[in-house]
């Protein structure tokens, strides 16, 4: 941002904001791009969400969107005018925008962004884990993409009446595969909270993962147990931090501009740590993946 004339203003709306990164990214691609734009954190009660929204919907503000992470998502789909994307299988949002005629839309691309992660295998069989909103949203993202979508979740009835309603939306998606069936998975995602804190078991067991398989970890860095079970099989691992670079392009998409990637690539997956080297004593084989718990 520059000072010029009147500037966009984005604002990120969440709880703690300390150890939010993605203001870091998008000012470093505003200024690279030379947009007179400001991606700035708003931490706020769920009380005062409502005065957030109305910035955004006075003709005369610069606020030009929001993005909204944890714990607000949920709440910020009933304050929206309409609803796009996978906003209203999952119930929440995760970024919204003014639209010409003054309306609030809100949508949800965070399972859009894991399959971007995934490349090529996304329209392979995908293991989704967890069937809460992150979990509905992530499966159907797939299921739109072609894939074969086994949906599971530590209670099999949630994970069954969330099939079912994903099913009923049109999307190819079960809850009931047996473990052999899910031998040589394409793409392996953690959409649960597992990995979150330290000591965490990760929220599939793998009794041996195939080199192939791609694993989403929703919930952590590179150092949670299952980034550290998809190292030991030579898996590639796209970690959150990873998964949310990967949804920059798509929300820059949603507020109307293009997103482009600095010399570094601020926005690749592939590459550094987003990589795993093939395990020396891993197995050469698929092997069925098992919830736990």
């Amino acid at each position: 941002m520059d000072g010029r004339g009147p500037a966009q203003l984005f604002l990120i709306v969440g709880g703690p904001t300390a150890s939010m990164r993605s203001p870091a990214i998008w000012n470093a691609q505003f200024a690279r791009t030379g947009r007179n734009a400001l991606l700035a954190p708003l931490a706020i009660r769920a009380d005062d969400l409502p005065a957030a929204f109305a910035l955004l919907r006075s003709p005369g503000s610069n606020v030009s969107g929001l993005i909204v992470t944890t714990p607000h998502k949920r709440a910020a789909a009933g304050l929206v005018d309409r609803l796009d994307g996978d906003a209203p299988i999952a119930g929440v949002v995760n970024a919204v925008r003014r639209d010409a005629d003054g309306h609030l839309r809100g949508t949800l691309l965070d399972g859009d962004a894991c399959v971007a992660a995934a490349g090529p295998r996304a329209t392979g069989l995908v293991f989704v884990a967890g069937a809460g909103d992150a979990g509905r949203a992530v499966a159907a993202a797939f299921a739109r993409a072609g894939a074969v979508v086994a949906l599971r979740d530590a209670n099999p009835d949630k994970a069954a009446a969330a099939a079912a309603a994903l099913q009923a939306a049109g999307h190819k998606i079960r809850s009931d595969f047996a473990d052999a069936e899910l031998e040589g998975a394409d793409v392996v995602v953690n959409a649960t909270p597992l990995g979150e804190r330290p000591g965490d078991e990760p929220p599939v067991a793998p009794r041996g993962l195939d080199p192939r398989t791609v694993v989403i970890d929703l919930a952590g860095g590179p150092a949670t147990r299952l980034a550290g079970l998809a190292r030991g099989f030579g898996c590639r691992l796209v970690d959150a931090g990873q998964a949310a670079a990967a949804q920059a392009p798509l929300l820059a998409g949603f507020f109307g501009f293009d997103w482009q990637d600095g010399p570094r690539g601020a926005t690749r997956i592939a590459g550094g740590a987003g990589l795993c080297s093939p395990a020396k004593n891993g197995p050469s084989g698929p092997a069925a993946m098992v919830i736990a718990g």
